[in-house]
């Protein structure tokens, strides 16, 4: 069954970005994943939201570590959400910043967390649903705007033809009012023929 659904989907057709200060750990997720994903990586907040940006067409899943000197990773994730609400956004943490974690949860900036030193096969797992999640919902947004567009096309052409069809109307009524004005001048000039008449007595 899930053979069959991953077939469905081109994991590589939009990127993973990984955002974390050490090394190691960017160099390790690289090796770990590119062999199914596109992989970007950035080692602090600042330059993930500038990659983000250069590449926020081709990113489908933004990642992030949480402790990071500067900026942390729930300030990422929420600019991310602010500058691309489609991407799915995944925030890195310990369990020492589970209360970051929540806090993310519940505003809304993270489709997941997941814990520190992460394991491979169940983060790949992690990542396959999250592009999955991005694709459905971003063919949906294009078949909606499809439909939406379609519809927007087919009011217009039935407003034009509705005008269409409206236009004789108007002409033909002055029309109708000349031929009345005329047949009441007529009968009018022939009652005054009529009273010009000398009577027979």
């Amino acid at each position: 069954m899930n053979f069959a659904t991953e077939n469905t989907y081109d994991y590589k057709k939009f990127a993973i970005l990984y955002v974390d200060d050490e090394e190691k750990s960017l160099k390790y997720f690289a090796r770990a994943f590119d062999e199914h994903f596109r992989i970007l990586t950035a080692p602090n907040a600042q330059e993930g939201y500038a990659l983000l940006e250069k590449h926020k067409d081709e990113i489908g899943i933004l990642m992030t570590d949480q402790r990071m000197p500067g900026e942390k990773g729930a300030w990422l994730l929420e600019r991310a959400r602010q500058l691309r609400p489609s991407v799915v956004r995944i925030l890195a943490t310990a369990y020492a910043d589970m209360d970051a974690a929540i806090a993310a949860v519940n505003l809304g900036s993270i489709y997941k967390y997941v814990t520190k030193p992460w394991d491979p096969p169940q983060l790949e797992t992690t990542l396959k649903r999250g592009l999955e999640f991005f694709i459905v919902q971003r063919e949906r947004d294009q078949l909606l705007h499809e439909k939406m567009s379609a519809l927007h096309k087919v009011m217009i052409a039935d407003r034009v033809m509705s005008l269409g069809r409206a236009e004789p109307s108007r002409q033909e009524f002055p029309r109708g009012g000349e031929d009345v004005s005329r047949s009441r001048a007529d009968q009018a000039e022939g009652g005054e023929a009529e009273s010009r008449r000398p009577s027979q007595s």
